[in-house]
């Protein structure tokens, strides 16, 4: 089933222009793994968060854009660890792994994901986007201020993650905002 899903990138200002000129298809980030998804290119799945992210980019460039583009893929092509049975699954590829090559279990999910993608052919073949959650930078949780705190409650503190691993499923590809440091 085709999903269409707007997603936002942040980054300097060459790298944007090389992509959105199609000098390069895919800005490759965490080629050696890193914490979060592995190799690929990096969105968020809303506009607040790219321009978060563009004012702590702002930090190390003098000006950012923040892209946008329209990803276009089969659900059968998503690794989607915001689903406890893929993550469950994927984790127990990895212990099988570990346990006949003797690597160590727990290292950074980048350098699990990218050694997946790379001895299991078919894996690679199968997925062009990975969706996650990470706790990043909020200090505000809470949807509204509420006095009466529960153990379940709608937050803000998650934020959702793409990778996109495959430039053949982005069919636009636009600038949205500059940001100037």
């Amino acid at each position: 089933m085709d999903q269409i899903i707007t997603l936002y990138h942040t980054n300097s200002k060459e790298i944007c222009e090389d992509f959105l000129n199609s000098k390069i298809n895919l800005y490759i980030s965490d080629q050696d793994g890193g914490q979060w998804l592995g190799a690929g290119m990096y969105f968020w799945d809303n506009l607040s968060n790219a321009k978060y992210w563009g004012n702590q980019k702002l930090k190390r460039f003098s000006e950012c854009h923040i892209i946008y583009v329209n990803a276009h893929f089969d659900l059968d092509n998503l690794l989607d660890l915001t689903d406890l049975d893929v993550s469950d699954y994927i984790f127990q590829i990895w212990e099988k792994y570990c346990e006949r090559t003797h690597t160590n279990l727990y290292t950074d999910l980048g350098v699990v994901l990218n050694t997946l993608f790379n001895i299991l052919p078919k894996m690679n073949e199968k997925y062009h986007l990975i969706k996650a959650i990470g706790n990043n930078y909020t200090t505000k949780s809470d949807l509204f201020e509420n006095t009466n705190h529960r153990r379940i409650c709608v937050s803000l503190s998650g934020k959702v993650i793409y990778n996109i691993r495959k430039e053949h499923i982005i069919k636009e590809k636009k600038l949205k905002e500059i940001y100037y440091g």
